[in-house]
């Protein structure tokens, strides 16, 4: 991957070993000049395969005032709130990088891929939704097919499936935070605690 390149986009499928230092990889990229970090969540565990944001928002853990998380199991950011939140954002975190993590259908062949994107996405679109772009980067994954049969219903996959794609994600994400944010102590002796 080269350096911070507009339009740059990388996939991995979820079963690659790799996955997850990719998307962690691809992140550092995206995001290396920038001192604050957005990640919102987009998505609701009132549908299975809708949930695979907030599933991953809640498997991370944040201890930073530079990253800044909204949308998790507990608080879900689902279509109606996407405007709301994309002026929230705007207003509250003008200079940070944002980054939107959502669910996706897409072709029969690209089910099970994770595609990081420096760009921003528009929620809801593959399920005929017309909401406002948002984001300056975004983490998509695809969890079923879209087709004339389902319309692309988020509904029609498994939690296990689903869960396994957030752990991915979550996974690489983590492995962003602590490298990028965790303190570093240092103690007389030399020795590095972190």
């Amino acid at each position: 991957m080269g350096k911070n390149i507009a339009g740059m986009e990388v996939s991995f499928n979820i079963n690659n070993a790799y996955a997850a230092k990719g998307i962690c990889k691809a992140v550092e990229q995206m995001t290396e000049n920038y001192s604050d970090i957005c990640l919102i969540f987009v998505g609701t565990d009132a549908n299975i395969g809708d949930s695979l944001a907030p599933l991953a928002a809640s498997i991370i853990s944040v201890k930073n005032g530079n990253i800044f998380t909204y949308g998790n199991l507990n608080c879900t950011i689902t279509a109606k709130e996407v405007p709301f939140m994309c002026e929230f954002v705007k207003n509250a975190h003008p200079t940070s990088f944002c980054l939107v993590i959502d669910a996706a259908v897409g072709k029969k062949e690209d089910v099970g891929v994770i595609k990081v994107q420096n760009r921003g996405i528009k929620p809801g679109l593959g399920v005929n939704k017309d909401l406002p772009m948002m984001g300056n980067g975004s983490i998509i994954g695809i969890i079923s097919e879209k087709s004339e049969k389902n319309g692309g219903n988020l509904a029609i996959t498994r939690l296990s499936y689903v869960y396994k794609m957030a752990k991915v994600i979550a996974e690489g994400l983590q492995s962003y935070i602590n490298g990028r944010f965790s303190p570093i102590l240092t103690s007389n002796s030399g020795f590095s605690i972190e």
